[in-house]
């Protein structure tokens, strides 16, 4: 992923803080302990059906969730610096852990 966008991405990747990774079909996020600064993500258009795996990205601040196939809004209790939270057209039928979220400040959760 580093590689093919190289034009937009540090080489190293624990300096980058914001992330695109939209529409290349990853169903669930792995290995993003590789990038403990990141501020921002773009994941939008993936068909991922959870928000398991950025429990160590504790730095996010902006997470663009939209366009995937998630039910159920879990796995942010460590995002406790999230400010946006977008999770518009998905497939959201419980809302929990939003509690747990004191920078959340905007909530896009429409055509779910």
């Amino acid at each position: 992923m580093l590689k093919k966008n190289a034009n937009i991405y540090y080489g190293t990747p624990e300096v980058n803080d914001i992330l695109y990774i939209n529409k290349v079909g990853f169903k669930q996020l792995r290995n993003m302990d590789m990038f403990p600064e990141l501020k921002c993500l773009y994941f939008e258009g993936n068909g991922c059906k959870s928000l398991e795996g950025l429990e160590t990205n504790v730095h996010l601040k902006s997470l663009f969730f939209q366009y995937n196939f998630i039910k159920e809004i879990d796995h942010v209790s460590t995002l406790t610096n999230l400010g946006v939270l977008s999770l518009h057209k998905n497939a959201i039928e419980k809302i929990t852990g939003l509690d747990q979220l004191p920078s959340l400040t905007t909530l896009t959760l429409s055509e779910n």
